[in-house]
């Protein structure tokens, strides 16, 4: 009995001093909760901005990142932790080391001690990197891009020329075997293929799949003999352009045309039944 007396007295105690929490009072957590219209922009090559919306921390620390690659499931994927501290508001990372040309899928999450939460997948493809001087491309090398102020210059499709890796011609080639005017006398970049079809050389030339071959027009000529270290096997000495010159024009016939050597920094003037050392380079356009 007297034992049963202390037991009923401490528990007395122990009530006193407890301090009651009312249930109202108790804090749920939830898991996160994010908007499920995420956002890319910015995509380029190798790299792309993803952004999204935390709506909710759900009463406790969360953290927020992306999970990204080119497997729409994610079992193989990349991750980008944004903070392991968040509050409510937007979020965005970019993300790098992307391969070109190359689909990729995204999607936020938000993790706090209740769970995590996962957005919406969002899709993007990476961007073709722009060409260059020395890139292979399209049967060839490309030697010259096309800037403002050249024929068929577009500021947003990237346009150039595309040189063959070796001479349709090489050894003793002629211009042409007579001196009759072929009003091939356009000079500028873009005129080449013009000049061909007019005196019809390099146009039966086929590389790599392509037939659209042409002789370069003087200025294009010009270019191409400025690279040629990186176009390489060049073994003439001279070069034949497409462009006929008005030297000596007397509305019949025309003997000179525009040739270069590789050596020089511009076409001289020759007489179209040089033979000597003469080559033809095809180049095509892109």
């Amino acid at each position: 009995m007297n034992n049963l007396k202390i037991v009923v007295l401490l528990l007395m105690s122990m009530l006193a001093n407890a301090k009651l929490i009312p249930i109202g009072f108790i804090r749920k957590i939830s898991p996160p909760s994010l908007d499920n219209t995420p956002n890319v922009t910015n995509v380029s090559s190798n790299s792309a901005t993803l952004g999204s919306i935390l709506l909710s921390s759900g009463g406790s620390i969360t953290s927020i990142g992306v999970k990204y690659g080119t497997d729409i499931y994610f079992v193989t994927s990349s991750t980008n932790l944004i903070t392991a501290s968040a509050s409510p508001g937007n979020y965005s990372t970019i993300i790098s080391g992307l391969n070109a040309s190359t689909t990729y899928h995204a999607r936020f999450f938000a993790t706090n001690s209740a769970g995590t939460t996962n957005g919406d997948v969002i899709s993007f493809t990476t961007s073709t990197p722009p060409k260059a001087v020395g890139d292979s491309y399209g049967g060839g090398k490309i030697f010259y891009i096309l800037k403002s102020g050249d024929a068929g210059y577009d500021a947003n499709i990237q346009h150039g020329l595309i040189a063959a890796t070796s001479d349709q011609y090489t050894g003793n080639i002629t211009w042409s075997n007579n001196t009759n005017y072929t009003s091939a006398i356009a000079q500028n970049i873009g005129s080449g293929f013009d000049n061909t079809t007019k005196i019809i050389i390099a146009r039966d030339y086929v590389a790599s799949g392509y037939s659209d071959w042409y002789l370069p027009s003087y200025f294009e000529l010009k270019a191409l003999i400025a690279q040629k270290t990186i176009v390489d096997n060049f073994n003439a000495t001279w070069y034949w352009s497409s462009s006929e010159s008005n030297n000596g024009y007397n509305g019949s016939t025309a003997p000179f045309a525009w040739i270069q050597q590789v050596i020089a920094t511009s076409p001289n003037e020759s007489g179209k039944l040089y033979n000597s050392s003469t080559a033809v380079r095809p180049i095509r356009s892109f």
